[in-house]
Order: C-alpha cells, then structure tokens, then sequence
C-alpha cells in the first residue's frame, strides 16, 4: 500500500504479500505444534484453544482439559485436617482448612476454585478459611468433581468432633526458614514461611515429615501451612533433603519443644472478612482475619485469596498492625483461579494496590479485635481416597513444553513479522 495505488496490474504485489505472510505464518504454527504433539499428542493450538474455552467459563472446554489431564493423571490419597471454631453458644464462629490439595492448575480447572467451594458447601460457619498446605502441580486434582468430595467429609466430621477451649500462645522462631506454631487442645496448628527470600511451594514430603515430627511430642495432630507469601517469578519450591528443606525440619523440631513447654489457658477468637473484590490478583474469597487471644497475648491469622505475595509485602502488613495485635502471620490461598494461563503469575501486590491491601487489612483486623469472645476449638483430619491427580511426571513435561513455548514463541513471532515485511520490500523492489 506504501509503494503502490491500488489498481488490477498491482494485485499481484499484494497477493503475493498475502501470500508470504499466509506461509510464514502456517510455518510458525508447524513448528509451535510441535513440542506438544510430541509429548502430549494434541497440537499447541488445540491445547490453547480448550484452556481459552475453559477461562472463558465454557463446560465443553472444562470437560476436554479434563479428559486431557486425565490421560496422564496417577490415582492417589489426599489427608486434610480442620479447626473448627464455635463461641459459647456453640454457633460455629470459623473453620481452618487444611486441604491436602493444590489450588491449581488454571483458572476453572482442578483445585482452583475450592477456596469458594468450600465456602459455599460447608454448613454453618461464618468465615471457611481454606489454607495452603505443602502441595505443588502434582497434587492438582484432575476434575473439580474431586474437589467437591472434600467438603462433603468434612461435612460429615463435624458434627462427631469433641471440642476444647484451651489452647497456648503463638510462637514463632524468626531464622531462615520461619516457622510459629500454636497449639490448640493436644492438637497443632503450624505455618511455614522463607521471607523475605522468595519462594516458590514447600514440597508434600517437607509436610509429611515436619507433621509426624511434631506427633512424636505430645501432639495429636498437626496441621501444616505453607503461608506462600513471598515470591517472584522462576524461583524454585523446597523439597526434601535440600538445605532449606532440613532447616525449616529442624526449625519446626524446635517449635514443638517451645509450644509443648507452654501453659494452655483460656482461648478467645475474633474474626472478620471482605470478598467484596473485583480486581486482578485476588479470589472471590477476598480477605479473612482471625484474631486469637490466650491470656495476655494477642495473635493474627491473615488468609488472602491469592496467589503468593511481592516480596516485602508481608513485612508492611505486620508493622502497619503491630498496635493492636502482638504477633501475626500473612497467609495467601495459592489459588490459580487469578491466573490468566497455565504458569502466569498474578501475586498480591503486582497489580492490586499494596497500600490499598494494607488499609483493608488492617481495617479488619480492628474489626476481628471487637468480635473477640471466648471459643471452644475442635481438631479432625481425614483422608480422601482414589483422587485424581495431575502427578509429578505430568506435571514436570506440561512445565518443560511451556516454559520452552513462552521463552520461544515471542521472538518466533516477531521474527516472522519481521521476515515478512523484508521479503515483501525486497521482491517488491526487484519487480519494479
């Protein structure tokens, strides 16, 4: 259009401009498809086009990524454990989640919406409260149908859990590899952090072994969280035996030494929650607080549903609430139900104002301060059997293919604009 007007002799310029960008193009989509008809047997734009239908809320999408993943799934266990909180009139007051699953892997799919699903199924409590646990891709459950067995067992727990309403103050060791822990009746309730060093998920065995560690005290059960929140992209998980591995192990060894040593007392509880949010990097269950009070001490619990936090944001959340609680912990959900795609990272903070996310934080925790009243506390755990899971050897080629796909497919792209554009001037100018 630069080099000539439009008229019936030039058509053929434009054709073949047409022409070379219709062949440059079908090439790129070649070798695109590539890496997944490979692996998977499905080209890259069908795998594309069924995740693009599913994030779109479409069920036909749904139900073919799930056939997909289902393809290459392992059948597996998954333990959870609950605290389940009620007030002196026993009206149930909160409920701590500890899923064994991981919320994942993409917005619609597998685990990422059971915050939401848990919120909605399970009966009677004014904030669920669904936490991470040490978990990666590989315990993404396949279908969201098995997401939806959880609460129906802990529906069924419920009502056979024996309640107790003492429990110990929070404590908290402040090394690498952060760890607090406080005891609720003979029961613990642990989380895991690597602030301010940015980390991606602690491993299921790191779990496994840190909650059998802690029921060769005096404890009975331990749940475990991995608080999340603190990362960046392309940094690695913590596995077993890595060095941060063994030192948040050793860590945890010392917690149950300090909590088991502590006098239990009389347990208070406030809580409070927004989910009023539409915005980038946070869930539909927003922002949950729950403030325990045990004797003199006054502790906070701060859940976002999200998927992990900037750096540093953790830290500016605590120093803007250190006048009305004497110790927290930040927590995010890890939901993947914020990702735009598969390995996309959306954590709180990168596009959801931080000083917006401080103010809302720390107008609830003032709210969860005036509903403390006195509670009783009860703890169960359970095992969810023949669960659909993505695995680790599904998961580990799904991540090669992609990262190989976003690290290659940006300059792919703009080297065949590129190339077109220069062959089009070139052949243009050799016929005039």
């Amino acid at each position: 259009m630069i080099f000539y007007t439009f008229s019936f002799s030039n058509s053929f310029y434009y054709l073949y401009s047409l022409a070379i960008g219709y062949l440059l193009t079908l090439i790129l989509i070649i070798a695109s498809n590539r890496p997944f008809k490979r692996a998977f047997g499905i080209s890259t734009m069908e795998m594309i086009n069924m995740i693009v239908k599913t994030m779109k809320g479409e069920e036909e999408g749904k139900k073919e990524l799930e056939e997909f993943f289902s393809t290459n799934s392992v059948e597996g266990e998954v333990e959870y454990t609950v605290f389940s909180f009620r007030n002196e009139r026993e009206e149930r007051k909160a409920l701590f989640v500890l899923p064994g699953f991981h919320l994942g892997p993409l917005k619609g799919l597998g685990g990422s919406r059971l915050p939401t699903i848990l919120d909605e199924t399970v009966k009677g409590y004014e904030d669920v409260f669904t936490f991470h646990v040490p978990s990666t891709h590989a315990l993404n459950p396949v279908r969201e149908e098995d997401s939806k067995r959880l609460p129906r067992s802990i529906n069924e727990d419920l009502d056979e859990m024996e309640y107790s309403s003492e429990a110990s103050r929070f404590v908290r060791i402040e090394e690498e590899g952060i760890v607090g822990g406080q005891s609720f009746g003979s029961d613990l309730l642990l989380n895991l952090s690597f602030y301010p060093e940015p980390t991606e998920d602690v491993h299921a065995s790191v779990g496994k072994i840190i909650s059998q560690r802690g029921e060769s005290f005096s404890f009975s059960q331990v749940g475990v969280i991995d608080s999340h929140n603190c990362g960046e992209k392309r940094v690695n998980g913590v596995f077993y035996p890595s060095k941060k591995a063994t030192q948040i192990i050793g860590n945890s060894e010392r917690i149950f030494e300090k909590v088991d040593s502590l006098e239990r007392k009389d347990l208070k509880m406030g809580t409070s929650s927004n989910k009023d949010y539409d915005e980038p990097g946070i869930g539909k269950e927003g922002i949950k607080v729950a403030v325990f009070e045990v004797k003199d001490q006054r502790s906070a619990q701060i859940l976002v549903d999200a998927n992990n936090m900037v750096p540093v944001l953790r830290g500016d959340i605590q120093e803007e609430i250190e006048d009305m609680v004497d110790i927290s912990e930040v927590h995010t959900s890890d939901t993947h139900e914020v990702n735009t795609l598969l390995h996309s990272h959306e954590p709180l903070g990168n596009n959801f104002s931080k000083e917006k996310i401080i103010r809302e934080i720390k107008a609830l925790v003032k709210e969860a301060v005036k509903d403390i009243e006195s509670v009783d506390v009860a703890v169960s755990g359970g095992t969810l059997k023949n669960i659909e899971l993505m695995g680790p050897v599904n998961t580990d080629r799904i991540n090669a293919v992609s990262e190989t796909l976003a690290k290659t497919l940006p300059y792919a792209v703009t080297l065949t604009f590129a190339l077109q554009f220069v062959l089009t001037i070139l052949v243009s100018w050799a016929l005039l």
